[in-house]
């Protein structure tokens, strides 16, 4: 397949290849006087032409902020993250890096500079303790200013000496940062606590039987759950001209949970069905049972089938219920629309919630990356939704979701979201109530130029 076929550098997907930083953006409608703060999504933008075959975890990360105060969108500003490795292609002038179809190793010329594999830092972007960090569940972290420059590579004061996954939880109450890193060779799983300044003061080892690509985990107010699925690394077999995991099912998927104060060690692992999550809405504790919400796929399939048709399985939301008590597992779909990009308001992280937001396909998509085009508000209790379609030729990112200062309710605010217009190659930041996403649009923000499809993003007040 040749560059301009592959469906991951096309449409939604096509790259800028331009930083600009813009003021005084088109409104239709009236932005809401109490959204006061900077919208920061993060996303793959490859700055060279690829070498081989390239796959949507590949792109170099591109920051899109957009800035709101007073009732006005003031200002539209992207920006690379300046890794390691974009400076070396730079240098360079050409891309030097594999990816994830194409596993061969770096350049020749870099290699010694920056070694096999080019931190992309282009999935996620958080604050805590005052501080902005770009993700990439493959490396460490990117620090970076309110500007959106890049400062560097953070390794919490070289405490973080392998990955950091890019979906980190906060505990709403004690401002506390969990998260974990994965290698591909052992330990296959660390787990990690910060505290509410951002100082590194947990750090522990948790044995699983495998290398496997864990995306995302879940904590409650006084567990932390991690899944075990057979998505596991085959880094010879992907060096040999193989998939870089093999699905294996027979292996079984589990859910480890332990207690936050007796820590990691003392993890219960707890069979389940076999299947894949990307991403889960939340988790909460009713007694001895942990109810635990997230987007499930029957596997994980990644890259380009042999007859260049991308690979398509769609999650649904699905709860596992875990009964610690009785050592089982209830699981059961809890909706029938294809979707992921779960949210919720964050306030609630580890705590019930009654809503939830998803993102997904109005109908079967010929490839799952950079066509969204519905935002879905659920209620969790009685399975009522209001959705809302941006219509043909539309495709929207993730929904994120921004608190209400003034709100009392978890559902008081806005969603946001990046929505690409086929029709005039350009891109919208469309603004939803939370309340009733099928309403329409309170506001839509007028990029003067396309914001590529991308990952994820936060909500950053004041």
């Amino acid at each position: 397949m040749s560059l301009t076929e592959n469906p991951y550098l096309t449409g939604s997907l096509r790259p800028v290849h331009d930083e600009v930083d813009i003021e005084d953006l088109a409104v239709t409608g009236q932005v809401p006087e109490a959204l006061n703060g900077l919208f920061l999504r993060n996303g793959p933008n490859p700055e060279f032409e690829p070498r081989g075959d390239y796959h949507l975890f590949d792109g170099d990360g591109m920051l899109h902020g957009l800035w709101f105060a007073e009732g006005s969108a003031r200002r539209y500003k992207n920006r690379w993250i300046e890794t390691a490795g974009l400076g070396a292609e730079r240098r360079v002038g050409r891309s030097c890096f594999g990816g994830m179809v194409d596993v061969d190793g770096a350049a020749a010329e870099v290699r010694a500079e920056v070694g096999h594999v080019k931190n992309v830092a282009n999935t996620h972007v958080i604050r805590h303790a005052n501080r902005i960090m770009a993700l990439w569940e493959v490396g460490q972290p990117h620090e970076i200013s309110p500007e959106l420059d890049t400062i560097g590579p953070f390794d919490f004061d070289g405490q973080l000496n392998g990955t950091m996954t890019a979906h980190p939880h906060e505990d709403p109450l004690t401002g506390e940062l969990l998260f974990f890193g994965y290698g591909l060779v052992p330990p296959y799983l660390t787990f990690y606590r910060l505290d509410a300044t951002g100082t590194l003061v947990e750090k522990a080892e948790i044995d699983i039987p495998d290398p496997v690509m864990m995306h995302d985990f879940a904590i409650t107010e006084n567990h932390v759950l991690f899944l075990d699925a057979p998505a596991v690394f085959d880094l010879h077999a992907a060096l040999a001209g193989g998939p870089i995991f093999d699905w294996r099912p027979e292996r079984g998927t589990r859910i480890g949970v332990f207690n936050r104060t007796a820590g990691p060690s003392s993890i219960r692992w707890f069979d389940t069905e076999p299947g894949y999550v990307f991403h889960f809405l939340n988790a909460f504790e009713q007694g001895d049972e942990i109810h635990l919400v997230g987007c499930r796929q029957e596997r994980l399939e990644m890259g380009l089938n042999d007859d260049g048709r991308t690979n398509v399985v769609l999650p649904h939301l699905t709860r596992w219920t875990i009964d610690q008590s009785a050592g089982i597992v209830k699981q059961e779909q809890l909706d029938d629309a294809m979707a992921d990009f779960p949210r919720i308001d964050e306030r609630r992280t580890g705590h019930r919630n009654e809503v939830g937001y998803l993102t997904g396909w109005s109908t079967m998509p010929a490839h799952g990356g950079g066509t969204f085009d519905i935002v879905t508000r659920l209620d969790m209790r009685t399975g009522a939704k209001s959705s809302y379609q941006h219509g043909p030729g539309r495709t929207t990112g993730e929904a994120i979701f921004a608190p209400d200062p003034n709100g009392t309710a978890e559902d008081d605010g806005w969603l946001l979201s990046y929505v690409y217009d086929a029709a005039t190659d350009r891109s919208d930041v469309v603004i939803l109530d939370a309340h009733d996403p099928a309403a329409g649009p309170v506001a839509i923000v007028h990029l003067p130029r396309r914001a590529p499809f991308g990952f994820h993003g936060s909500w950053l007040a004041g």
